[in-house]
């Protein structure tokens, strides 16, 4: 499991970020293809990356703690 220090707020960040359309795309295939599974960290990460691929995810990851 992932510990990080962010919670809501580190969502918050990334929405204003990458914009709420990205965001709300992001989310949404997060859901959709994780619906009837297991969703871990790497999921949301990855369907962060597809929703918004010039985004430093990385810098992201670093500067909410999860890591």
């Amino acid at each position: 499991s992932t510990i990080y220090r962010g919670g809501a707020c580190a969502l918050r960040v990334l929405e204003r970020d990458i914009g709420a359309p990205a965001f709300n795309l992001a989310l949404r295939e997060y859901i959709q293809q994780n619906l009837d599974g297991i969703a871990d960290t790497a999921d949301f990460l990855a369907a962060v990356a597809r929703a918004a691929p010039r985004y430093d995810l990385a810098e992201w990851q670093r500067s909410v703690g999860l890591n």
